[in-house]
């Protein structure tokens, strides 16, 4: 990061001392030539880290190697275990995110069924090695009354089918009706 910085200011610098140059030479034929000048300096201080990789590249992998060995950070842990850190958490929020998608299929799946008042849904996901598939649907559900024979079935297989699971998955639970 300090290289960074330093090759930054070494940039500046130039641009800054070239600005200051064309401004010192008279106009005409001179100045052209100052402004050819500053140009290629300016290209050359900007492209050199660049010419130094492709003349060095054994030290950009000696660079890495370096960085993935070294001793712990600040916080205690190495660089793969921070990785892996990250890599569980964005699992678990994808798959939280997953689940919070399927109750929601499943709400609207359950709401479009006559005679269903209010629904909420509970998920849960079924890993199968690289795979999650719906594991299971729980549904609590407000219906007319009368129509729960008549509104369960379909509500069993709408959801179902609206999620790709298993009719079997998909639970039933009556809340109160009023």
């Amino acid at each position: 990061m300090a290289g960074l910085k330093q090759w930054v200011r070494d940039v500046m610098a130039i641009v800054l001392l070239g600005g200051l140059l064309e401004l010192a030479v008279p106009d005409g034929q001179l100045q052209r030539y100052a402004r050819l000048v500053v140009g290629l300096l300016i290209m050359l201080s900007v492209l050199n880290p660049v010419l130094d990789l492709l003349q060095r590249p054994e030290r950009v992998v000696s660079d890495a190697e370096a960085a993935l060995a070294s001793p712990p950070a600040p916080g205690g842990a190495t660089l793969e275990e921070r990785v892996d850190r990250i890599r569980a958490r964005a699992e678990q929020e994808t798959e939280r995110l997953a689940v919070g998608g399927l109750e929601a299929r499943a709400v609207r799946a359950a709401l479009r069924v006559p005679g269903v008042r209010d629904a909420r849904a509970k998920a849960t996901l079924r890993r199968e090695g690289d795979r999650a598939t719906v594991g299971s649907v729980e549904l609590y559900v407000s219906a007319v009354p009368a129509a729960r024979a008549r509104v369960e079935a379909e509500l069993r297989s709408g959801v179902a089918r609206e999620l790709g699971a298993a009719p079997e998955s998909v639970h039933i639970r009556w809340e109160n009706s009023r």
